[in-house]
């Protein structure tokens, strides 16, 4: 499965990744990407292990990109 296209996100004219971009603080949103990244590490044992991986993965790709350039990429989006 490919988490960055769901389809229940890509119907969407915003993605909540981006919502939640706009109105929380920058520190308030690189934690809300650690804490993401933090939860689906830490079930990925319990419930769908590569799902949850790959899930952490885009959450660590988005923090290392939001760190660097102050934005991410959302697939999905036109720019």
């Amino acid at each position: 499965m490919d988490v960055k296209t769901q389809p229940h996100y890509m119907a969407q004219s915003i993605q909540p990744i981006r919502v939640m971009q706009l109105i929380l603080t920058p520190e308030e949103f690189r934690g809300f990407l650690k804490g993401n990244i933090i939860k689906y590490i830490a079930r990925a044992d319990f419930k769908g292990e590569q799902d949850d991986l790959d899930k952490a993965e885009v959450y660590a790709k988005w923090l290392v990109e939001y760190n660097c350039t102050g934005n991410i990429t959302v697939p999905g989006e036109s720019k």
